[in-house]
C-alpha cells in the first residue's frame, strides 16, 4: 500500500467519524436545548430566553394542574398501544408465514407499503382517497393497470 491510498484510507475513516459525530450532536441539541430550558424560570410563558436558575420545576412537577393525570393517561396510551400492535403483529406474523392463504398477496401489501410510502406523501393522500373500487382483485388484474372506477360500473 504506497502512501497515497494509507492517507486515502486514513480520510476515509476519520469522515466517517467526523459525520457521524456531527449527526449526533446536531441530533442532540434539541434534547439538550430542553433540557437546559427545564430549569430556567422565564420571565413570560412563551419567552425561550433563559432568565433565571430554578430548581422549581424538577421538585413540583405536578403543579401545572393537569400535568401528572395527562402524564399518567399518556403512559396508560402508550401501554395499550404496544399490547395491541404486538398482538396484531404477532398474528400477522404467524399468518404470513404459512405458505398459501386467500389474501396473501393483499396482506403482503398492506403490510409494505406503509415501509415503501413516505410519511408526507401517505399524508397529503390520505383526504383525496375515495373508495377503493377500481382493483377489487389482484389476481385478475394481474400485469394489467387498473380501469378508472367510472368504467368498472355497469
Amino acid at each position: 500500500m504506497n502512501a497515497r491510498q494509507r492517507l486515502a484510507t486514513w480520510l476515509g475513516d476519520r469522515l466517517i467519524m467526523f459525520v457521524g459525530i456531527s449527526v449526533l450532536v446536531y441530533m442532540f441539541i434539541p434534547i439538550l436545548i430542553v433540557v437546559a430550558m427545564s430549569f430556567n424560570q422565564p420571565p413570560s410563558r412563551n419567552v425561550y430566553e433563559f432568565g433565571s436558575f430554578t430548581w422549581h420545576n424538577w421538585t413540583h412537577l405536578c403543579e401545572p394542574y393537569g400535568l401528572c393525570e395527562s402524564l399518567w393517561r399518556s403512559i396508560q396510551i402508550g401501554f395499550l398501544s404496544t399490547i395491541g400492535a404486538t398482538t396484531l403483529g404477532t398474528l400477522m406474523a404467524f399468518a404470513l408465514v404459512r405458505p398459501r392463504f386467500t389474501g396473501r398477496a393483499v396482506t403482503n401489501v398492506f403490510i409494505f407499503l406503509p415501509m415503501a410510502t413516505p410519511e408526507i406523501v401517505m399524508g397529503s393522500s390520505l383526504p383525496a382517497m375515495r373508495p377503493i373500487d377500481t382493483c377489487v382483485s389482484f389476481r385478475r388484474n394481474a400485469g394489467r393497470p387498473c380501469r378508472p372506477a367510472a368504467s368498472n360500473r355497469p
